[in-house]
């Protein structure tokens, strides 16, 4: 028997609030075989409810971490890129430098330098790498951008960045080959320009 959603609905409930089997049967005038039916949907509709909640919850936080990660890597790209960063490890390695008649040189004292750097070269990578992909994606979208609305521009190099080596090697020997002809093309108006200002 076909049962539409309504009177799923209202099977489930009854079942919720434990009417007997036999009520559910005259009532809705279906059998065990329909009733295993709706309960199984049931249990499958709502694992798939909790799966997406779990996956948007999952893609919301991730989403979020990705945020913060931009955020702060713009934050500190910019901070370190400037003229006060650039002063500061001076002065931190001159303090460091001074230090060391006092600890005479030792190992700890070196290591403390030489794991300082190792970590923040290590996490500035991330930060330069994330910051670096921005800008070129950036880039390139405001590119794409001049190129669709350009009357006459070729649209097809809208998605370069997607090319094999060899096709952009072809599009850039292309290139050449154009830039040469122009500029031989150049040469030649600007000696007829000449010669005609001669005679």
């Amino acid at each position: 028997m076909e049962i539409n959603e309504k009177t799923e609905h209202q099977i489930l409930t009854d079942v919720k609030l434990g009417a007997p089997d036999e009520t559910i049967f005259n009532r809705y005038k279906i059998d065990g075989d329909d009733l295993r039916r709706v309960l199984v949907k049931n249990i499958v509709d709502e694992d798939q409810k909790k799966n997406e909640k779990k996956k948007q919850k999952a893609a919301s936080t991730l989403s979020r971490v990705n945020e913060i990660f931009q955020f702060a890597s713009r934050k500190i790209s910019d901070l370190m890129g400037s003229a006060w960063a650039f002063i500061t490890a001076v002065v931190l390695l001159v303090i460091w430098a001074s230090t060391g008649p006092i600890f005479q040189y030792s190992d700890t004292w070196q290591l403390i330098v030489n794991t300082a750097t190792t970590i923040v070269t290590f996490l500035m990578v991330f930060l330069i790498q994330n910051t670096q992909n921005r800008n070129d994606k950036a880039t390139q979208l405001k590119l794409d951008e001049l190129l669709s609305a350009v009357h006459g521009a070729r649209t097809g190099l809208v998605n370069l960045e997607t090319r094999t080596d060899e096709e952009l090697e072809d599009l850039q020997e292309e290139f050449k080959n154009i830039v040469t002809e122009k500029v031989e093309q150049a040469h030649k108006n600007s000696f007829k320009t000449s010669s005609e200002k001669e005679a």
